[in-house]
């Protein structure tokens, strides 16, 4: 026997080796990659989703806090509460994605099973491993499924009060100890069942221990009980339906099953997912955002798993056993989606009805007019989706209840990017309001202030889940190009809309009182309560040229492309539709038309505003004789501290950083230009989490530092993360106040507990 001969002899035995050694395994990586892959993808998104995306993470963190209602609400009895609706729609909606995904699978790998079959588990040892696998597999997804939906919510229930792998540790045990009980009982294995009760008590004593909100710490346990309880419902259910004389209940789980008898199901699954993804798409923002953008991530899951498990096995059939088609009908209809999904625009609009301008403030009885004193503060507002509109905002707010509304009579010009340009308009339609019903009556500048109305009204406006409606019309209309896409725009600014409306309607003194128009009302007649209205200026992006496109108040609503040209009459837009250009996310919401302009977000162009409010003073010099200071509000954390720093990245995270360090690099030169233009002062108020996270009870100072730092999900907006941003807060407000020249004080806040 030559060298080569023993060479392919030798080759031969090892490959005949790792075959046996591979064996058990093959039936099941021949369901769970070829056979029932739609259900494989969907356990494997969930887990990813919801575990390695951290802002996923801060999103269930949000399930276990209570919507705000005032600053108030920063107090040990409500944190102790939950957003009880939005933390059962997640649970129910993850239990009906982990029995979609079972049964998907289930069908994927029975029905005309037996044609797809390969010769070597046809047959034999195969075919009993064969018929193991298609009885555990799809119980194993659902169950699996579950148990990451669970997992992820008590992980996020429970950082950073313990460390990640803390976290993971307590998870894996709460979650693992019911299901070994489970498992221990269903195949009668005593040391099972009682290793799972040692693992689930001590599980429940951890859950209890680690938090002070009970209602966190029972959910908890109910919660994890859940997979072992689903695991338990697919073993147990064919016994109890044969007790009641269900016909069908007598088949085994790996049987066979053809076409024509799983007919039936297929279009009533088809039908029903279908169905499902019509109710996130038909639903009012205010209803999806109770139930919550984690809820509507889960229900577009069990509509899409059941409705392409259904779409796979007509194609297969179709096929008649012919490889390769069921792909080559995916990339047909991906061309098919391409070709007919060139993009559309956001075209956005509110009630014109409530555009119209709302009445002029009252003016104070017996006292003659007089004109107005000069104006020498300039603000501007970064840009940084909803985190960077909440601070904003109420900086801003705050300023004006601690100095009885003589803040914001003394600015001269607003600019805004992005988030920060939806903080202006909140502040400025809440402050237009509460002038007009008389707020601040019996104000003292300087004296204690019990109350802050003003601030409470944008915090119960903007602390919300605005994502939710976002996120539904994105996956459920504007994802499949369905005709009336894009739809997310329009989501994003209804439920704004609905927010600041409540919110103005909780503040509400007379009922008589009209109801609010809010962002509705034009943007030429914002005036925010001030006589005369300071200039307003909302900044958006030319996606085709790069230049800062602005929306003004000035002259009944203006609009101005490219400096320097001038600007054009725009007295039709809204206070919202001009926010929206200026905040379009991306991804999150679609690029904006505007005559033949596409608009994209305005920090693509400056991130900052301070450009738009540099060009303004040195054209128009507002200012007259008084000395311009610029209010620099920045409500992003610096990218750099102690605890969090940016080496040892992967190069493609590297490279996107650099994108978004060279944008706010260039904020920073902006204002730095500003500055040096006006020969003025300047008051920067930065969200600065380093001096705010001061609660010993959340754990290490590092990891809540590095959790809170996550850029936020665009339009979502957490209980704690506004817990954290008030102290921050007061003390902007504090240095703007100090800018004033004359007294003004901020109610002693016990907002954050300090040790």
């Amino acid at each position: 026997m030559n060298l080569r001969q023993k060479l392919s002899d030798a080759v031969e035995r090892a490959i005949s080796a790792v075959s046996r050694f591979l064996a058990p395994a093959m039936p099941w990586l021949f369901l769970g990659l070829r056979r029932a892959l739609i259900a494989t993808l969907v356990a494997v998104l969930v887990a990813a989703l919801f575990f390695v995306v951290p802002q996923s993470r801060e999103v269930l963190h949000g399930l276990g806090e209570p919507p705000l209602k005032s600053l108030q609400d920063f107090d040990d009895a409500t944190s102790r509460l939950i957003n009880f609706w939005a933390y059962l729609f997640y649970v129910l909606t993850a239990v009906a994605l982990g029995l979609a995904t079972w049964y998907a699978a289930r069908l994927l790998a029975t029905v005309e099973a037996q044609a797809a079959t390969p010769s070597a588990l046809a047959e034999g040892a195969g075919a009993a491993r064969l018929q193991h696998a298609t009885t555990w597999l799809p119980r194993g997804l659902g169950v699996f499924v579950l148990g990451a939906a669970i997992g992820a919510l008590l992980y996020a229930s429970y950082t950073p009060r313990l460390s990640q792998m803390e976290a993971l540790a307590l998870v894996a045990l709460a979650v693992g100890g019911p299901l070994l009980v489970a498992a221990g009982v269903l195949g009668r294995r005593r040391a099972a069942l009682w290793l799972g009760a040692a693992a689930s008590f001590a599980a429940g004593v951890l859950l209890v221990m680690l938090t002070h909100k009970w209602r966190i710490s029972l959910a908890s346990i109910l919660c994890s009980a859940l997979p072992a309880a689903l695991l338990w419902f697919l073993v147990r259910r064919r016994g109890a339906l044969a007790r009641r004389g269900w016909s069908q209940a007598g088949r085994q789980a790996h049987d066979q099953r053809g076409f024509g008898e799983a007919l039936v199901s297929l279009f009533s699954i088809v039908a029903g997912s279908v169905a499902l993804l019509m109710l996130l798409a038909l639903l009012p923002t205010a209803p999806v955002r109770i139930f919550g953008s984690a809820a509507a991530v889960l229900l577009f899951l069990v509509g899409s798993v059941l409705f392409l498990a259904g779409a796979q096995i007509l194609v297969r059939r179709a096929a008649h056993g012919v490889p390769g088609l069921t792909t080559a009908a995916i990339v047909v209809f991906a061309a098919g989606v391409a070709a007919i999904g060139d993009e559309s625009l956001g075209e956005e609009s509110l009630d014109s009805q409530a555009s119209s301008a709302a009445p002029a403030a009252p003016a104070v009885p017996g006292s003659p007019p007089s004109p107005a004193p000069p104006r020498s503060l300039y603000v501007n507002a970064h840009g940084g989706g909803l985190r960077a509109a909440a601070f904003t905002a109420q900086t801003l707010a705050r300023a004006d209840d601690a100095s009885c509304g003589r803040f914001g009579e003394q600015v001269a010009a607003f600019s805004g990017v992005s988030g920060g340009s939806l903080g202006i308009a909140t502040y400025l339609v809440a402050r237009e309001e509460h002038v007009r019903r008389n707020g601040w009556s019996g104000c003292t500048p300087g004296a204690p202030a019990a109350t802050t109305p003003l601030t409470d009204i944008v915090v119960r406006a903007l602390v919300q889940d605005h994502l939710s409606p976002t996120v539904a019309r994105m996956l459920a209309v504007d994802a499949p190009h369905l005709p009336w896409s894009p739809a997310r725009g329009q989501a994003l600014l209804d439920s704004w809309q609905s927010a600041l409306v409540d919110s103005l309607e909780q503040a509400r003194t007379s009922a008589s009182d009209r109801q609010p128009a809010a962002y509705a009302q034009r943007l030429g007649a914002l005036s925010g309560g001030l006589t005369p209205p300071a200039l307003v200026y909302f900044n958006a992006t030319d996606a085709d040229s790069g230049h800062i496109v602005w929306f003004s108040n000035r002259g009944g609503g203006q609009v101005r492309s490219h400096f320097p040209a001038d600007p054009v009459a725009a007295p039709d837009i809204s206070i919202g539709q001009a926010v929206l250009h200026s905040a379009r996310f991306p991804i999150v919401s679609p690029a904006g038309g505007f005559g033949m302009q596409r608009l994209v977000d305005g920090g693509y162009a400056d991130n900052s505003g301070t450009t738009t409010l540099l060009r303004v003073l040195l054209d128009d010099k507002p200012h007259g004789s008084a000395v311009p200071k610029l209010i620099n509000i920045d409500g992003n954390p610096p990218s750099e501290s102690e605890c969090v720093r940016s080496a040892g990245k992967p190069p493609i995270l590297t490279a996107v950083r650099a994108l978004l360090q060279a944008r706010s690099a260039h904020a920073s030169l902006a204002v730095q230009h500003f500055r040096q233009a006006i020969g003025g002062s300047s008051v920067d108020v930065v969200l600065d989490l380093e001096k705010t996270l001061t609660d010993p009870a959340q754990g290490e100072h590092c990891e809540q530092l590095r959790r809170a730092h996550q850029a936020p999900l665009g339009w979502y907006v957490s209980y704690t993360a506004a817990k954290t941003m008030a102290a921050s807060v007061d003390h902007g407000a504090l240095q703007i106040c100090a800018t004033l020249g004359e007294a003004c004080a901020l109610p002693s806040p016990a907002l954050i507990r300090r040790p």
